[in-house]
């Protein structure tokens, strides 16, 4: 499935579709991603965090649908989709199942995958601020910062390109 049909499934799901976009980007990491548990469990709390956004939000049908989703384009031990597919069936929103890999967990788990990331790659700038932004995931200054320093490089840029002329 691409992009196009994802908006028009979960169009009113807000947060569905950028969990489900951020595990298609995620699978395209695989290879480079050496710890295989690490990689398998992030790719876990992605998909059940996906049905328990539609759940709590009270759209069961865009739950299975997420459900297939994942099905279809990922790999999952089968007992983890039969216990998803009932806990959608029962309306279960919170089931101990779902909390046990909730939101902040995924943060959490991302975040130490980040961690171990940046201190392989020291050098590598964009990974350093996203893992900035998604320590700050509450704050948006962040971002601003972050902008308001790329505008002022490009100024200083372009101040220095007058110069020479």
């Amino acid at each position: 499935m691409h992009g196009n049909q994802l908006d028009d499934l979960f169009e009113e799901e807000d947060h569905v579709m950028p969990l489900m976009s951020a595990a298609k980007i995620w699978s395209d990491l695989e290879d480079s991603v050496e710890d295989e548990s690490l990689f398998k469990n992030i790719t876990h709390l992605l998909l059940v965090q996906s049905v328990a956004v539609c759940l709590e939000k009270g759209k069961r049908s865009s739950a299975s649908s997420a459900l297939k989703w994942f099905e279809n384009n990922h790999e999952f031990p089968q007992n983890m989709m039969v216990k998803l597919s009932t806990i959608v069936t029962q309306k279960e929103t919170y089931h101990p199942f779902l909390m046990s890999f909730s939101y902040s967990r995924l943060l959490e788990t991302i975040k130490s995958y980040l961690d171990a990331y940046l201190e392989k790659n020291p050098s590598d700038y964009i990974l350093k601020e996203a893992t900035k932004m998604v320590q700050s995931s509450d704050n948006t200054e962040g971002l601003e910062d972050v902008m308001t320093q790329d505008s002022s490089l490009s100024e200083e840029a372009n101040k220095s390109t007058e110069n020479r002329k």
